[in-house]
């Protein structure tokens, strides 16, 4: 190539480069912002845009390393890449195994090998699975009994009409049986209807993969729990490997504005929960009533800011509340470009309005949490970051005293503002109580985790699918509370174990093992001036850690991807890294690579738009067809049993009660099913 050329593709590939820069950077704060104010990123709509946005930060960098070799952004001569441990990965890789060996149909002989029990669950749930189609033999039974067609005595059955306002009311759509007002003879079903239920015990269902089926009790909210995980593990990659000049400028400016993002994220989440307290109206922001609330929770204030859950909201704030307190006690590379004064200001203020949020959030697991990293935080700090590094307060007994006093007069300033503060001191007196005296929902977690036990013993090896320990609970749940259905186990550690059993639960934590000691070791040999944000995030995520043992914040994506960005800005230079040089590759990576991880990120973006609505957001079936369609694609949904024999018992009671039996089967606690069934 003629040296011009040459010179002119260096030129187009720095500033290739410098785009790439401030877009995976730009892409990363947005993340930052929109996760939580996205109600927390628990909505299909937002956490898609997530996923959509890691795959285009893991484009970038890749596009990064196939041009920036030479091109000035990084080493004049060579790009690097991550040399990522055997004992990292390999754990890795095998957790993602699982989750995916959950979604893949498996034959029958196969699935009963692996999981016992889940094949048991299939053939209560599935009636004549795996030889023959769901209901098939209640299906030919009504078949032959619309040969039949009307009897005499079905029009003398007896009808008890409900008043006109009580239909409306309760949006009764048959209050006669079908043979009403017909003539002897005369078939029950319709005909369209008639010819659905002939397909569904035919050719519809024959053939070898008919049977087969998933590992995973919810495939549907499995998948979409796997396409977060990836979407983590790609921000994280590119959060600790994306390459810049070992202390640059531009690596200095990328970890000082991404942790700036964190820390002023967190202070505006905690100043509108404040917010959200003065001007309580019932809404989330004061716009959205969440699907499972039906309508404005007007009788308490709420201090949760965007998220649904005050104990996802406090936290939020115990995990980033030490990033904040941490320029205000230390010099480090987050101070704003001002004198040492201002920063101080600033993030005190940010502190003491994060700390006063945590406060109203009333959340016991938060406040634990919270207290116990920040001990830890702090006494680390004293004891490794020199005097000189530190705030003066720190080694000043009576300066430490008025910083203490201002901070703790600034929250008590929010407390006394018309913010609800005169109800603080019952409540907090009402949630320690509570705390004492073994409160209701304290009572409610223990006995999740104590019924969770026999659902770990009966899946042992792959567990109940990820994300899906909601839907196989009821089968387990022997709480007082009758008709009442938990969702999370509130506490993610037996969680993870029920749902990914010992084979997921053991590789995962391995990997968990081996990021946490590869952190202590950059903690350890990180500089003084880095030292206090290392330590800060190590705090936050100890809050995380502490939390998840009475709640379930890793759920939340807005949290889990806030504590991914954490941990890859804790491990950047962490790790070992191998240079590509610009000799043995004039442009970079091979042309081959940017292909492969194109393709990639066009079939990630492809499952991410395909995937549909999560099983918390189904809607009960109506009409047989209906509720066998949904049946056949959620076996363990007892309301689609329900709704499928309240059509049954309309045309023949009898052919109801195998569905009945199933309905109660999956859901003992839930009254309807078993109401329906004394009945008949």
């Amino acid at each position: 190539m003629p040296p011009a050329s040459r010179h002119q593709e260096r030129v187009w590939n720095k500033s290739l480069v410098a785009l790439c820069d401030r877009a995976v950077t730009g892409l990363l704060i947005f993340l930052v912002v929109f996760a939580p104010f996205a109600f927390g990123s628990v909505h299909p709509q937002a956490y898609g845009v997530l996923e959509i946005v890691a795959c285009l930060l893991v484009l970038v960098w890749v596009v990064k390393l196939r041009f920036g070799v030479g091109a000035g952004g990084l080493s004049s001569r060579a790009a690097v890449v991550p040399i990522v441990p055997r004992r990292l990965w390999v754990p890795l890789a095998g957790f993602l195994g699982v989750v995916v060996l959950q979604v893949v149909p498996l034959p029958p002989a196969l699935l009963g090998v692996l999981s016992p029990s889940t094949y048991a669950t299939y053939e209560l749930a599935l009636p004549g699975w795996p030889e023959k189609a769901p209901y098939e033999d209640t299906v030919r039974a009504l078949l032959a009994r619309d040969d039949a067609g009307v009897q005499v005595e079905d029009l003398a059955r007896p009808v008890a009409l409900p008043a006109v306002e009580d239909a409306e009311k309760f949006e009764l759509e048959a209050i006669v049986p079908d043979a009403w007002g017909r003539l002897p003879g005369e078939p029950l079903l319709e005909r369209n209807e008639r010819m659905l239920l002939e397909r569904w015990v035919g050719s519809e269902h024959a053939g070898f993969f008919a049977s087969w089926r998933t590992l995973s009790l919810d495939p549907q909210r499995t998948f979409a729990e796997l396409l977060k995980i990836l979407a983590y593990l790609g921000v994280f990659a590119v959060v600790t490997f994306y390459p810049f000049e070992p202390g640059s400028r531009d690596e200095q400016r990328f970890q000082r504005r991404l942790l700036q993002a964190v820390a002023f994220t967190a202070i505006a989440v905690a100043a509108v929960g404040l917010l959200q307290r003065v001007s309580w109206n019932g809404k989330i922001l004061w716009f959205f009533v969440p699907w499972d609330w039906g309508e404005p929770r007007l009788a308490h204030p709420q201090t949760s800011g965007p998220f649904v859950s005050r104990n996802n909201f406090g936290g939020y704030l115990a995990l980033t509340l030490p990033l904040v307190l941490a320029p205000l006690l230390a010099r480090t590379r987050m101070d704003l470009k001002r004198p040492r004064q201002v920063t101080q200001i600033v993030f005190g203020l940010g502190a003491a309005t994060c700390g006063t949020a945590l406060f109203f959030s009333l959340s016991r697991g938060s406040w634990g949490a919270a207290a116990l990293s920040l001990l830890v935080f702090l006494f680390l700090l004293v004891r490794h970051v020199p005097a000189e590094k530190r705030a003066a307060f720190l080694g000043d007994r009576r300066a430490g005293m008025r910083v203490g006093g201002a901070v703790v007069g600034v929250m008590l300033l929010f407390v006394l503002l018309p913010t609800g503060g005169a109800e603080l001191g019952s409540d907090i007196d009402r949630r320690l109580e509570q705390t004492v005296s073994n409160s209701a929902s304290w009572e409610g977690r223990m006995e999740s985790w104590r019924d969770s036990l026999p659902m770990i013993a009966d899946y042992p090896a792959f567990g109940v699918g990820l994300a899906s320990w909601g839907v196989a609970f009821p089968q387990y749940d022997e709480s007082f509370f009758f008709g009442s259905q938990a969702r999370r186990a509130h506490n993610d550690y037996i969680q993870l174990f029920a749902e990914t059993g010992v084979v997921g639960g053991l590789v995962l934590l391995a990997a968990c093992l081996v990021v946490g000691a590869r952190f202590l070791r950059v903690l350890r040999t990180r500089s003084d001036s880095a030292y206090a944000v290392q330590l800060a995030i190590a705090a936050g995520l100890l809050a995380l850690l502490i939390h998840e043992f009475v709640d379930f914040d890793l759920q939340m994506p807005a949290i889990a991807m806030t504590a991914v960005l954490l941990m890859g800005v804790g491990l950047r230079g962490g790790w070992r890294m191998r240079e590509i040089s610009s000799e043995s590759s004039p442009v970079g990576l091979p042309t081959g690579s940017l292909m492969v991880s194109s393709a990639l990120a066009a079939g990630f973006l492809v499952l991410v738009f395909a995937q549909s609505t999560p099983a918390g957001n189904r809607e009960a079936p109506r009409g047989m067809m209906a509720a066998l369609r949904a049946i056949e694609r959620f076996p363990v949904d007892s309301p689609a049993h329900l709704n499928f024999s309240v059509g049954l018992a309309d045309l023949e009671p009898e052919l109801a009660r195998s569905s009945l039996d199933a309905a109660v089967a999956l859901n003992p606690n839930s009254p309807g099913p078993r109401d329906a069934r004394a009945v008949l």
